[in-house]
């Protein structure tokens, strides 16, 4: 009898043991499709960065080149309300008048910049005969030849005017934006005759 009544109480303690393991199993897969739940509804409210972004914020102006840095550094100058460093989202798709910009911490959808490259704004990087080597000749006559440079009137500044040989200048532009680039135009330097 004693060994009857062990026998049961084995059987008994394993059922027992097999019905908890099974009932657990069922909490942990109820347990995951209601964090899923959970995920696909936090998903479905964040808001569309297209819609946050207004269409003025998305032209980046003129910006120095088509790195990634530049191009995030820039939206981000831009659009500092939304607090983002450039882990927070990405570009790609980079042309040389637009990008996309997307994945971005918080926010669903992506939206596409626009911008104009300061170098590729010269029509003419070589200035001709000036009467000086003067830095605000230099600018006049730039903006004088680059009507694209005039038209989007970016900031920029004459540094380092360099005589190269004779009477044979270069000079360095640089936008005034960070981590600028700088471009460089030669002219000549209109020689007076002495009599």
């Amino acid at each position: 009898m004693k060994k009857i009544l062990t026998l049961l109480g084995s059987i008994g303690i394993v059922g027992a043991a097999a019905t908890t393991v099974v009932a657990c199993e069922n909490n942990d897969h109820h347990d995951n499709g209601d964090r899923q739940a959970e995920i696909n509804h936090q998903l479905n409210n964040l808001k569309d960065i297209n819609k946050v972004i207004p269409e003025s914020k998305k032209d980046l102006g003129v910006i120095e080149d088509i790195g990634m840095a530049t191009i995030k550094d820039t939206f981000r100058d831009n659009n500092q309300n939304l607090n983002l460093n450039n882990d927070n989202f990405q570009v790609s798709q980079i042309g040389n008048e637009s990008s996309m910009l997307h994945s971005f911490k918080g926010y669903k959808g992506h939206i596409i910049v626009k911008y104009k490259v300061f170098k590729n704004l010269f029509d003419h990087t070589n200035l001709g005969e000036l009467a000086n080597a003067k830095e605000e000749t230099i600018k006049t006559t730039i903006l004088d030849q680059n009507p694209n440079i005039r038209e989007f009137n970016p900031n920029f500044v004459v540094f380092q005017i360099n005589k190269v040989k004779d009477n044979k200048y270069q000079a360095l532009i640089k936008g005034q934006q960070k981590h600028s680039r700088s471009t460089i135009v030669e002219f000549t330097i209109l020689q007076t005759q002495n009599s």
